[in-house]
This record gives C-alpha cells, sequence and structure tokens, in this order.
C-alpha cells in the first residue's frame, strides 16, 4: 500500500464507520464522559459533578456536545455503593442515546 495514494476520508470512513453518540466512564478523571459529536471539546464546568462540552466552529458559535459527570467513583465510596453500578449507569445512558 502506497502511503501517498490513500484517501484518509475514505479509509476512515470504511474502517470506523459513523460516529454515534456514546458515553464511558474514564477511571482516570474519575468521571462519566457522554458525547453527542465527533468534534474537539472545550469543557465549561457549571458545577463541582458537571461540565459541558461545548463544540466552538471558526465563527464564534458553540453547540453542545457533550457533558461529564465528575467524581461519580467518589460518590459512589462515599455513600457506600458498590461500583459495579457506574458500569450500569454507563449502559443506561448509552440506552438512553440509542432511543433518542
Amino acid at each position: 500500500m502506497d502511503i501517498e495514494k490513500i484517501n484518509i476520508k475514505a479509509f476512515v470512513a470504511e474502517h470506523l464507520g459513523k460516529f454515534k453518540p456514546h458515553a464511558y466512564f474514564n477511571k482516570h478523571l474519575d468521571c462519566v464522559h457522554v458525547e453527542f459529536q465527533d468534534c474537539t471539546q472545550v469543557e465549561v464546568r457549571i458545577n463541582r459533578f458537571i461540565s459541558i462540552g461545548v463544540n466552538r466552529n471558526r465563527y464564534g458559535l458553540e453547540k453542545l456536545a457533550g457533558f461529564s459527570i465528575n467524581g461519580i467513583a467518589y460518590f459512589f465510596n462515599h455513600f457506600g455503593l458498590p461500583p459495579r453500578g457506574i458500569p450500569r449507569i454507563v449502559r443506561g445512558l448509552n440506552w438512553m442515546l440509542e432511543v433518542l
């Protein structure tokens, strides 16, 4: 395969498929991320638990691109909840994103 002859857009479309909104748990940042758009996001902190992901385009317009629930493992630990509940929350969010 000659690297100069690769069409990047075609390669990505063939191998990665279409973007779907999704949620996932980031254990290193202790938060659940929900992404609505496949874009670079700037996070704006609303309070100590919620951050909003904003897609800022070159014209200065902002569009909601996702959100984060911060401190989720801390919350579970603080209230004595089992950590196996975190993936259940993520599955529930992903189910909601599929239905919407």
